[in-house]
């Protein structure tokens, strides 16, 4: 029996890694962490939020569906940058990040300008930059 619940879940939790944040439907704001040249780039022109999060993570899933729900009113000039938390070890020593679901906006020079954790909504990490 817990062998067998063992599977299912293994089995879930891949469904869900292999998709959780897919964003190239959400358009120019809503992008993934590709490198530091790029990342330097959309901190030149944009207000950028790096959001960490984990594909295990069930709050870092429930702020994703939300973020697809309402993309669209990310306004003109804000990127929100989605960071394998798992894979992007260097860029979490970089800005102090210890945990999933961290939040981390950015100045034009994509230095630290605020970090903090737990925003569930897109409004919640919007409400941030205000």
């Amino acid at each position: 029996m817990k062998k067998a619940l063992l599977m299912i879940a293994l089995a879930l939790a891949g469904t869900i890694s292999a998709a959780a944040f897919d964003v190239s439907a959400l358009g120019p704001r809503v992008v993934a962490y590709v490198d530091d040249q790029r990342l330097a780039e959309l901190a030149a022109g944009n207000r950028v939020v790096l959001n960490f999060a984990a594909d295990w993570c069930p709050s870092c899933q429930a702020t994703f569906r939300d973020v697809q729900k309402n993309f669209r009113q990310i306004p003109e000039g804000v990127v929100l940058v989605f960071v394998d938390y798992d894979q992007a070890r260097a860029l979490r020593t970089r800005y102090g990040v210890t945990t999933q679901h961290t939040f981390v906006s950015l100045d034009s020079r994509a230095n630290k300008k605020d970090i903090w954790v737990g925003s569930r909504t897109l409004a919640a990490i919007l409400a941030r930059l205000e």
